[in-house]
């Protein structure tokens, strides 16, 4: 049976996945939407850490996600797919979900499209590419900082760069742990612009993909980002 949704925000989507090089803002402008427009954000870094506590998981996944947070390594498409299929099962009929970095790889691109299709739901899908240069990530991500008291990541773009104190809390600011040259190096070659281009030109041949400058400030992209998903 086909799921019809009335979405009173213009033609917007139920569910949007943002994707983009490490540091191209997708996270914050994910937050942004989810804020704005009631769409449940959902990180799957996030949805990872939040795992590592539960008591029902196999020594395989057990191993998967001690990878993926200390290590940085990518979880298997399988793992990542059946994370993004229970919060799309657990949302269908309710409000719109954005994901932020869910899609990292042709394939699960290609079986999140087969799995949208079998649901009726391909039409309620949307993906946004935020973009900037691999040399503007690896400017971002060796000086952007986060609050020592709520964890609030502080991107170095635009008046943020100036920012003294957590501008959410007043906690003060430090330069990530895991933010060394050697590993945002290894994260660019792997989920850069030159790595994302073939899930970008997957999703631009469906017709399902809007393209955002990130090169801007976080004003201006969120401009640019509303535009997108409105139209």
């Amino acid at each position: 049976m086909k799921i019809i949704f009335h979405n009173i925000f213009h033609n917007m989507k139920k569910f949007l996945i943002f994707i983009g090089p490490p540091g191209s803002g997708k996270g914050t402008q994910a937050k942004k939407v989810s804020a704005k427009y009631g769409y449940k954000h959902v990180s799957t870094g996030d949805l990872l850490r939040n795992m590592i506590n539960r008591t029902d998981l196999t020594d395989e996944e057990k191993v998967i996600i001690n990878d993926s947070i200390q290590l940085g390594k990518l979880a298997p498409d399988w793992f990542i797919l059946k994370l993004v299929f229970n919060v799309i099962e657990e949302n269908i009929f309710g409000q719109g979900v954005v994901f932020d970095g869910a899609i990292r790889t042709v394939n699960q691109a290609e079986e999140l499209q087969n799995y949208l299709e079998k649901k009726a739901l391909e039409k309620e899908f949307l993906a946004v590419a935020i973009m900037i240069s691999d040399e503007e990530a690896f400017a971002r991500l060796t000086k952007r900082r986060v609050c020592e008291a709520c964890q609030e990541i502080i991107p170095w773009v635009g008046k943020a760069k100036d920012y003294i104190k957590c501008p959410k809390c007043g906690g003060n600011l430090k330069i990530r742990h895991d933010d060394n040259e050697e590993v945002i190096k290894d994260r660019i070659d792997r989920q850069g612009s030159v790595a994302l281009q073939p899930i970008v030109d997957y999703y631009k041949n469906l017709n399902k993909l809007k393209i955002v400058d990130g090169m801007g400030t976080i004003e201006e992209v969120e401009v640019e980002v509303d535009r997108a998903i409105k139209s």
